[in-house]
């Protein structure tokens, strides 16, 4: 238990740069996650990746920092852009 704490501190001060979401039920569960442990305002300075339109439209709500759509293959390309 003190592990998941000290996760979820390191987490909140140092928000990943991109998040890559690749079905439509791994974005259902960032977006519980992001609710429950209240990180809504650590994911507005992450860059969000999705694999689709259908995958973005579940966490589209939130504000992120840039939204990507990309096809498999493209990760390494649509990562050299953010940079």
């Amino acid at each position: 238990m003190e592990k998941d704490k000290d996760l979820l501190n390191f987490f909140k001060k140092n928000p990943p740069d991109v998040l890559f979401i690749y079905s439509s039920k791994s974005a259902k569960n960032l977006f519980n996650l992001i609710n429950k442990y209240s990180l809504l305002n650590v994911v507005t300075h992450s860059n969000l990746m999705c694999i689709s339109e259908k995958v973005l439209l579940v966490l589209k709500q939130i504000k992120w920092k840039k939204v990507f759509i990309f096809t498999p293959g493209e990760e390494e390309f649509i990562l050299n852009k953010i940079k």
